[in-house]
This record gives C-alpha cells, structure tokens and sequence, in this order.
C-alpha cells in the first residue's frame, strides 16, 4: 500500500515536471516569436 502511494506520487511528480518543461520550451518559443514579430514590425513602419 505505501509502495504504490509512493510511486504513484513519483508519477505525478514527474508529470509535473514534464508539464513545466513543456511550459517553459512553450514560453520561451513565444518569447522568440514575439521578437521576431517586433523586429519585423519595426523594419516595416521605418521611414523610408
């Protein structure tokens, strides 16, 4: 009975962590997209 709380503790925890990861690579790719999108924008309304 504990063994199996324990472990399926452990699995929650990593699921935990595999959806933190997950977050991060996704913020962080959205951070990357944002300055792509505003170094884009800012090269487009330059004056001539």
């Amino acid at each position: 009975m504990v063994t199996s709380t324990l472990s399926a503790a452990n699995a929650l925890i990593d699921a935990d962590a595999h959806t933190l990861s997950a977050r991060a690579m996704l913020m962080t790719t959205l951070m990357i997209l944002e300055d792509a999108i505003l170094s884009v924008v800012s090269v487009l309304t330059l004056p001539p």
